[in-house]
């Protein structure tokens, strides 16, 4: 059996696996970074490469608390290093609807208040908008980032200019799109007129409550709102879609993000701060519970929550967020499987790939393979066993079973290694297939192939 028979049609065999319950646990002898760092490295410099893109960083927080990260590309001459931020763009979103449902754990507010109790009001910013509205895009506000002036006037500023949060609401707000609670519609303008709300609940300015209700308290020490906070971290700029390096930190477009898009930060911060948002840490069940219940409205273009966007892939329920700023970036959390993945491109419109990436990560992670195809027939047993491994594994088959052929597959179905063999025993070294997640194929004469996870490390 050659690779391309992992395409075919077929009837569901799957033999109980160790990775899932790995990935559904932390008890585990081997941190799971140490598993599956060969692999995840193999499948983000293929995806860069297919895709040849200039560059990209990626990170993986894993259940046990161990991560992954890496770095493929360029930023201008110098090589992306995962030390480096990047614009995380609406991922911010997610800072601001967390600080917003802490205020209200604190009793300092309820989502179900209007917002002109805490504002005053703004031109064509209509009154009876709850804040929970704003949080789930259904206040039927005007985009600010729509206006048809907006991005010729960001992009004809000086790349250092920081722009006045002030100005923009005054500028770029057009008249509203409907009533609110009657549409739901993807609305920047809101999370701005959120972060005015912490400021004045807080009477403080949006980065300092950020830093320390946020931030600090999680030892996120490489997340930063541009123009506002100070760091000496490298930022990885952008490159442009006409193939040019823009070697200049682009402030007026992220300080006119601010609340709702201005964050930077490395891939493996992003990647710490959505496991420990969504698995519970940061916020209580109460808030947890309203952040994660389903928006119903019946023109909702994508099922969402308070700020978080729902999606399904191999059959598993994803929690996360986006962002598309010059750069491109996808912020994720596995629900079953409890780890966390984000992937940035630092170059312009290549939201496609960003997503593509992180879905190969993730199918890596959930250990899914292609379909498999399945006569009915008798099928060959073994076993394997130390599983996982740090140096070789065990093959014990079935004696039953004669003139038994033993293929190893990556994870993504390409063929590693075959074997021809008399025994009943094999063993599989690291030095000769590598480390990361393998796919053992043992079949026999007459018999149907059956297939098992490993993991070497």
């Amino acid at each position: 059996m050659d690779s391309k028979n992992f395409t075919t049609p077929f009837k569901l065999l799957y033999i109980a696996t160790f990775v899932t319950a790995f990935l559904l646990c932390g008890t585990v002898n081997a941190q799971l970074n140490n598993m599956f760092t060969d692999t995840l490295n193999k499948v983000l410099v293929k995806r860069v490469s297919q895709y040849s893109l200039k560059g990209v960083s990626a990170s993986v927080v894993f259940s046990d608390g161990s991560t992954w990260k890496k770095t493929e590309g360029h930023a201008g001459t110098q090589v992306l290093d995962p030390s480096m931020l990047f614009e995380m763009g609406s991922n911010t979103k997610t800072f601001t609807a967390a600080l917003i449902l802490l205020l209200e754990e604190e009793g300092k507010l309820s989502i179900e208040d209007t917002i002109y109790k805490y504002l005053s009001p703004l031109k064509n910013v209509t009154y009876g908008i709850t804040i929970r509205q704003l949080l789930n895009h259904t206040s039927g506000l005007y985009n600010y980032t729509n206006h048809p002036d907006f991005y010729d006037k960001i992009n004809n500023s000086e790349p250092g200019v920081k722009w006045d949060i002030d100005t923009v609401l005054a500028t770029y707000v057009g008249p509203k799109l409907a009533d609110p609670g009657v549409t739901h519609e993807y609305c920047n303008t809101g999370f701005i007129l959120l972060g005015k709300i912490i400021e004045k609940v807080e009477g403080k300015p949006y980065h300092v409550v950020l830093r320390e209700k946020i931030l600090d308290k999680h030892n996120l020490k490489h997340i930063f709102l541009q123009g506002y906070d100070t760091f000496t971290e490298q930022r990885a700029e952008t490159w442009l879609s006409n193939g040019v390096y823009f070697d200049e930190t682009f402030v007026s477009f992220l300080t006119a993000a601010w609340a709702a898009g201005g964050i930077v930060a490395t891939a493996e911060d992003l990647a710490l701060w959505a496991h420990k948002l969504y698995s519970g840490e940061v916020l209580s069940e109460a808030s947890m519970t309203k952040m994660t219940t389903k928006l119903k409205i019946g023109n909702t273009k994508y099922p969402m929550g308070l700020s978080m966007f729902f999606t399904s892939f191999l059959g598993k329920q994803f929690w996360g967020h986006g962002g598309a700023t010059l750069q491109n970036s996808e912020m994720e959390y596995s629900v079953s499987s409890k780890y966390s993945v984000v992937v940035v491109c630092n170059e312009q419109n290549t939201y496609t790939e960003a997503l593509t990436i992180k879905r190969a990560i993730e199918e890596v992670l959930e250990s899914s393979l292609p379909p498999l195809s399945v006569v009915e027939a008798e099928k060959p047993q073994f076993n394997v066993y130390p599983n996982p491994a740090n140096d070789f594994v065990n093959i014990s088959i079935d004696n039953a079973v004669q003139n038994n052929t033993v293929n190893i597959y990556t994870i993504t179905g390409q063929l590693v290694q075959q074997y021809k063999i008399e025994s009943n025993n094999l063993q599989l070294h690291k030095d000769n297939i590598g480390t990361g997640v393998f796919i053992v194929e043992v079949a026999a004469d007459n018999a149907t192939a059956t297939r098992q996870r490993i993991v070497l490390y």
